[in-house]
């Protein structure tokens, strides 16, 4: 999904659509579905990353579907799911909603799984809630992220994997599974690094193994970022590790050695956002390594 930055620039909007309802321009510009606004690739998916968790599951899905359903409250019930040939669902993401005819009730609707591509959910009402009574209709808004089946890197299921508990509000889990994903996917671009250079196999397993604390791993990706990239990717990248740290490693860090924390909603929310630009700059990082040259 790809917001608009003209579109979404007041505080509190958010509004989308699918990277290819929008028109390419080349050198990672688009013209906006409908408001012909000029963006840059990038800008358009901060304004998603910045959105919570509705965004930034748009941001990294390679195809979504959204509909409205009523259904009972109380009740378990099934949907089937349009899903894409070659596309799997990562996250999906249910908003209970209100009407004139459907007044706001103190319902709350979760997901039971899925069995292939459908979608098993219920909805529930506490005991003496001011609304709708089990049994009486409640309307449901529902929209399925999928990610391209075939990508088996480790890091890459990890990232999906934080996704999945960031929309089921598993936000340790989300945090410490974003974490490792970009641990990983630091590791794999400096082995990708060392074969480009060829260096001996041997040599690699020992420069591999050399860095094992975070600083040292991403302090060689930043040291080989100027073979490859442009100042203002390297200066992106400078200037997102800060954050990264606050938001994103201490929390892991917590969560790994066993201080019990709790994260909410923002802290999640907050880290993914944090690690954005690390991932922006890695990507670009894994582009230049396959197309260009050293000399």
């Amino acid at each position: 999904m790809l917001a608009c930055p003209v579109c979404n620039s007041k505080a509190g909007s958010y509004s989308a659509h699918s990277t290819w309802s929008h028109k390419r321009l080349g050198n990672g510009q688009f013209e906006g579905s409908g408001c012909h606004h000029q963006f840059a690739f990038y800008d358009g998916l901060k304004v998603g990353i910045k959105a919570g968790t509705f965004g930034i599951l748009g941001v990294y899905s390679n195809w979504s579907w959204t509909t409205e359903v009523v259904t009972e409250c109380g009740r378990v019930d099934r949907l089937d799911v349009p899903v894409l040939q070659g596309m799997s669902p990562f996250a999906t993401y249910l908003t209970v909603y209100s009407s004139e005819r459907r007044p706001a009730t103190a319902a709350t609707v979760s997901i039971v799984g899925y069995t292939g591509n459908t979608l098993v959910y219920s909805t529930a009402v506490p005991l003496g809630s001011v609304g709708q009574p089990a049994g009486g209709q409640t309307e449901i808004g529902i929209t399925v992220y999928c990610r391209m089946q075939g990508n088996s890197e480790g890091w890459r299921r990890l990232l999906y994997d934080s996704l999945t508990d960031l929309s089921l509000s598993r936000h340790n889990l989300s945090i410490f599974k974003l974490a490792t994903s970009v641990e990983l996917y630091v590791d794999r671009l400096f082995g990708e690094y060392l074969d480009k250079i060829r260096v001996t196999e041997k040599l690699k397993r020992r420069l591999m193994k050399s860095a094992r604390d975070w600083a040292s791993r991403v302090g060689r990706i930043g040291d080989i970022l100027p073979d490859f990239l442009q100042p203002s990717e390297i200066q992106l990248f400078k200037n997102a590790l800060s954050a990264y740290s606050e938001k994103v490693r201490e929390p892991r860090n917590a969560f790994a050695h066993d201080e019990f924390p709790s994260f909410d909603y923002y802290a999640a929310t907050a880290a993914h956002e944090a690690a954005f630009d690390i991932l922006w700059v890695l990507d670009r990082l894994a582009d230049s390594l396959v197309y260009r040259k050293i000399t």
